[in-house]
């Protein structure tokens, strides 16, 4: 298969939520449709989980709190849809959930002529076995090219979920690379990045790579030519 087709829906909503709030988010929901709709939580029981791509992820977009739902999901948050109200309760807190805005898309994943440019952001590339073997790594070069095999990693991994095969090789050059940034999800403290990278590989906004990705970890978005111009003007003025 050269390509993929997908369904790709994301619904932000009206009310306020800041980053560190996505797992009460994410809580909130599930308690709201129910624990026996396990394609919004991936447990298979208290404790065990299903091995998957998260099909339903939780984020922060914008300060508002968004849904990405794709493939299965996008038929499964009907279940949230279809509560009597969709009012939720974040710690002490009330969350009036309004849509904000809701896109619907079919994207064809593929492999582009020319490589594009993306963000991710808060990318929890590395476990604490791979964490270690980062660390011991000396020069910056190879590091980078270590954190490359990560993102190809990732992206074969989601691109299985949809059962795609990518046709060909393809490449992942990491253009900026911030320093690794401690996080915690849950009390277990976590090293996130936030980088720059091209690939042939198509990926739609918002789309999460890594580990956590239900959590709003490892968003994805094109960087376009204006952002790219903005950011170099930037580093111009800093540097004058």
């Amino acid at each position: 298969m050269t390509m993929a087709k997908i369904k790709f829906l994301k619904v932000q909503f009206t009310d306020t939520l800041h980053p560190w709030e996505i797992p009460a988010f994410r809580g909130a929901i599930v308690e709201k449709v129910g624990r026996a709709h396990h394609w919004f939580h991936n447990h298979r029981s208290s404790t065990e989980y299903f091995y998957r791509y998260p099909k339903i992820q939780y984020k922060c977009a914008g300060h508002h709190p968004m849904l990405l739902c794709l493939q299965e999901g996008v038929e499964e948050v009907h279940k949230l849809f279809e509560q009597p109200d969709w009012n939720l309760h974040l710690n002490e807190r009330h969350l009036d959930m309004r849509i904000h805005q809701l896109d619907l898309h079919e994207f064809d994943i593929r492999l582009m002529d020319q490589p594009q440019r993306y963000r991710i952001h808060r990318w929890v590339a590395l476990n604490e076995k791979n964490y270690e073997a980062y660390q011991q790594i000396e020069g910056l070069a190879q590091r980078v090219t270590f954190l490359e095999k990560k993102i190809a990693s990732n992206i074969i991994s989601f691109a299985k979920s949809i059962q795609w095969q990518v046709p060909r090789h393809f490449q992942v050059n990491i253009q900026e690379l911030s320093p690794p940034r401690r996080v915690k999800v849950k009390n277990v403290p976590l090293m996130a990045f936030d980088a720059t990278f091209t690939t042939e590989v198509f990926l739609p906004d918002y789309l999460g790579l890594g580990r956590k990705v239900s959590l709003g970890f490892g968003v994805v978005r094109r960087q376009s030519r204006k952002e790219r111009k903005n950011i170099q003007s930037i580093r111009l003025n800093k540097i004058s």
